[in-house]
């Protein structure tokens, strides 16, 4: 009993915090989509333990109906979005394979499912050598959503630079912190000023 009201009220903290979270707008339509592979880990600390903490986070802030959710690594699987923070951590297990990025975007085109903003959590690993491909699948799903807003978010840090910058349309971020969390809407919102 002592573990199940525990759970609860960490779910409950999921969706009291999640009110922080300002990756979108009322009735924006949002993909959130995290890296699998092998490369990302499956431990406690692990990026990908990391990055289904904060997919978890988002999915209690958005409105579900406009939320679709994918882990991807050689190929895509969509996932439940439904469950409560506690219960998707706890049952979203990585299945390995190899970082390829574009896999991350063929469902989204091979169903033309129009979205505003995509948020792929990753170590990007694999991003020079793939980045060019994913350019081209990025401009093929901006024929289905021209203005979409992408977020490349690295959460194991291989690559070197500043923790921000705005590729091409595509918002590349390095570690997290709840810092990021407030610039990320004010450089999508401002990229053009």
């Amino acid at each position: 009993f002592k573990v199940k009201a525990i759970k609860e009220a960490l779910n409950k903290a999921f969706g009291i915090s999640s009110r922080n979270i300002n990756i979108a707008k009322d009735n924006e339509k949002v993909a959130l989509l995290l890296d699998e592979s092998s490369s990302m880990g499956n431990g406690y600390n692990s990026p990908f333990t990391i990055g289904k903490t904060l997919m978890a986070s988002m999915l209690c802030g958005l409105d579900k109906k406009n939320v679709i959710g994918y882990l991807w690594a050689t190929t895509p699987r969509e996932v439940k979005i439904d469950l409560k923070p506690m219960d998707f951590i706890k049952q979203t297990y990585s299945h390995g394979g190899g970082t390829d990025l574009k896999a991350a975007f063929k469902s989204l085109i091979d169903r033309k499912t129009i979205v505003d903003k995509i948020v792929i959590f990753t170590d990007l690993q694999g991003w020079d050598s793939t980045y060019l491909q994913l350019n081209d699948y990025i401009k093929e799903y901006k024929k289905i959503s021209p203005n979409v807003k992408i977020l490349f978010w690295n959460l194991e840090g291989y690559a070197s630079g500043t923790p921000l910058e705005l590729n091409k349309d595509v918002l590349e971020v390095e570690g997290y912190s709840d810092k990021i969390l407030e610039v990320i809407p004010y450089i999508w919102e401002n990229k053009n000023a």
